[in-house]
């Protein structure tokens, strides 16, 4: 028989648990049509990645959430350490390395937020987006990964964009997946 979209397929029963296309999908169902070999193998290729970017998207909202306890009492310490330095006669390279740390230690801990926004699943709400955020939230995630591949990062953003209106979750996903690629064509 035909496939609605025109395609030879054979007549048997419908592909069962496979939601990831799924109005092609009850196209099929409603027809008790079977999707083509080559269809069915790429649907559930997509199904499976699908299901380990989920997983991926669980483990790293554990490991942010596990990290955001440790770092936020590093750097609260880090904090404390540099307001008692100020009434004491603590070595200057004492204080820059303590201001190091308390940087470096901020920066852990915005990744690490970074990591559970972007693991949380948008509810696709739309609102007001400052996009310059965006691309800061994204870099935190992308940046040391490049670097680490020896492809240079440079970032112009216009300093008085206004905001928009859209997902930020989802922007930030868009850029990630855009730097990503980039990143593989480029290695």
């Amino acid at each position: 028989g035909l496939s609605p979209l025109g395609e030879a397929v054979a007549a048997r029963a419908p592909v069962v648990g496979l939601d990831v296309d799924r109005p092609r999908r009850a196209a099929f169902d409603a027809l008790g049509l079977e999707a083509p070999p080559r269809q069915r193998a790429a649907l559930e290729q997509g199904a499976r990645r699908a299901e380990k970017l989920a997983a991926l998207g669980t483990l790293a909202a554990g490991l942010a959430h596990e990290l955001n306890n440790p770092i936020g009492i590093i750097c609260s310490r880090i904090e404390v350490m540099l307001l008692e330095a100020e009434s004491t006669e603590l070595p200057e390279a004492i204080r820059s390395d303590l201001q190091v740390l308390h940087r470096n230690a901020r920066r852990v801990a915005r990744i690490a937020q970074g990591l559970l926004s972007f693991s949380r699943q948008s509810p696709g709400t739309q609102g007001v987006v400052q996009l310059n955020d965006v691309v800061r939230e994204t870099l935190l995630l992308a940046e040391r990964q490049m670097t680490r591949t020896g492809i240079s990062l440079t970032v112009e953003a216009a300093a008085a964009l206004p905001p928009v209106r859209g997902d930020g979750s989802a922007l930030e996903q868009v850029l990630l997946n855009l730097m990503t690629n980039a990143g593989t064509a480029v290695e």
